[in-house]
């Protein structure tokens, strides 16, 4: 596959590493570390974390890291599980102080892009090869990860087919309505965990996630994360990209860009827990 000549090359790209940090003290250092050497092929990254109610030695990491390395900064949130009791509001409050940090301050105005990532184990296989076939389109705003086996996140998922609506209000109405647990949970979660070969299309999406992913920083610029709509708790990213979308910007699922196999989410899909699974589904009442 040949990379595009009209678009900025990886190796020309500035970018800021972000993401949000809760009691990673003992893995913090290895995972950026395996990060920064996927992350090889960009000119310049820089790292911005966000930690909040850690009860271990994650600050005091996070401190060490900045003292060590000049492109590494982080903030500390304190305490706001008393405040903000719905975990999902507190990632979206972390997500929304690193882009406000982004905006404010000059030290990352020649960043190109913002990558999101996880950094809870989730991104164990990424490689250079994986991130540079991110170049290979110039179409898009977002480049999502794709995991090698089953696609897990599909709270985050928005797709007019493939998943359409919140997996979560869908699993509770399912079960409103008379279906068992299992079989409930099958038909909203677990059926959309479908595996995408690394060579297939990139997939067009309204949202998504899944541990990695490469944005614009233009196209983010102004946004901020919500994880409420209508007085219902949401995936923060699904706000997110919802108002990306309405400005024109065009979010992609790469394929080829493989961060992670066989996450944790996906271990009721594998054997022998795939036949347990079958077994309490079909016990499991369903209109």
């Amino acid at each position: 596959m040949k990379t595009t000549t009209n678009h900025e090359s990886a190796e020309a790209t500035n970018v800021v590493v972000v993401g949000t940090v809760r009691n990673v003290g003992k893995s913090l250092e290895n995972e950026i570390s395996n990060l920064n050497t996927a992350l090889g092929v960009f000119q310049q990254v820089k790292w911005l974390l966000i930690e909040s109610d850690s009860t271990d030695e994650t600050v005091q990491v996070l401190e060490q890291l900045k003292t060590e390395n000049s492109n590494f900064n982080y903030q500390s949130m304190g305490k706001l599980d008393q405040s903000m009791p719905d975990r999902t509001e507190r990632i979206a409050y972390c997500r929304n102080s690193y882009l406000e940090e982004i905006e404010r301050n000059p030290c990352y105005k020649d960043s190109d892009l913002i990558i999101m990532a996880d950094l809870d184990g989730i991104n164990n296989i990424l490689s250079q090869s994986a991130i540079k076939s991110c170049f290979y389109k110039n179409d898009w705003d977002v480049c999502f990860a794709n995991t090698k086996g089953p696609y897990y996140d599909i709270w985050a998922l928005r797709h007019p087919t493939w998943c359409p609506s919140d997996c979560l209000q869908q699993f509770g109405f399912l079960k409103k309505h008379g279906w068992g647990e299992y079989a409930a949970r099958f038909a909203a979660i677990y059926s959309k965990m479908i595996t995408i070969p690394p060579d297939s299309p990139w997939i067009q999406v309204q949202s998504a996630f899944g541990g990695f992913a490469l944005y614009k920083k233009k196209s983010v610029t102004g946004l901020r994360y919500n994880a409420f709509h209508e007085g219902l708790a949401i995936c923060e990213h699904v706000s997110f990209h919802e108002n990306m979308t309405k400005a024109g910007s065009k979010l992609f699922i790469n394929p080829h860009l493989l961060n992670c196999k066989f996450p944790p989410h996906t271990k009721k899909l594998r054997f022998p827990d795939n036949l347990l699974l079958r077994l309490r589904i079909l016990l499991s009442p369903s209109p």
